[in-house]
């Protein structure tokens, strides 16, 4: 009837809500008013099962809005240099991790292929007084599986990745690095854009 996918499914959200509060004190008046305890219980968890189904069904839609339409070129951080696998840690402390503020960074070999990524963690754990004697390519992680993300993915698409089991991830095409989308930034996003369609 409204047209409008945000609006109706707030006001089927509201009234999931008013009707599950309306459960629960019907649940209570069979406990207390009828001494019918056990039919009060279920009424109590079916309004209060109805009353969070509801609500969240609305956060969800908000969600499903706020990252509709939005690919991960759109959010990435771009000109991401990578690192030849002979750069000694120093060097890489000084020059990227110290002059730009990523998670991590790609690491090539001699022929430009991307062999592995290196993060701030990876570097903390060695001592420093091994930083000038180890390069990247001995300390960076092979790509995991699901680690690597086509920069014309839609959100949705790799959310679960990038908040539940990845920090970032990297963004190539065919073979060239493109970029790197943070989970950080990825929630800031999500964050702003639920504010404005809920709003």
């Amino acid at each position: 009837m409204t047209g409008d996918l945000r609006k109706a499914t707030r006001a089927a959200s509201y009234g999931g809500e008013v009707i599950g509060a309306l459960l629960v004190v019907a649940g209570l008046v069979f406990a207390f008013a009828y001494n019918s305890a056990i039919s009060g219980i279920w009424f109590v968890l079916i309004g209060a099962f109805v009353f969070m189904l509801s609500r969240s069904s609305y956060q969800q839609t908000l969600f499903r809005l706020a990252v509709a339409d939005t690919k991960v070129s759109d959010l990435m951080y771009r000109d991401v240099p990578t690192v030849s696998e002979s750069t000694t840690l120093t060097t890489l402390r000084t020059h990227y991790f110290n002059t730009y503020h990523l998670p991590a960074f790609p690491v090539v070999d001699a022929d430009g292929k991307v062999m592995g990524l290196v993060s701030r963690d990876d570097l903390v754990v060695i001592n420093p007084s091994e930083w000038d004697v180890l390069n990247a390519g001995r300390i960076a992680n092979p790509l995991k599986e699901g680690q690597v993300v086509d920069p014309d993915s839609g959100l949705d698409s790799i959310m679960r990745r990038v908040t539940r089991t990845e920090d970032f991830l990297l963004v190539m095409r065919e073979g060239h690095v493109e970029g790197i989308l943070t989970a950080d930034e990825l929630m800031r996003y999500i964050k702003a854009r639920v504010k404005t369609t809920h709003s």
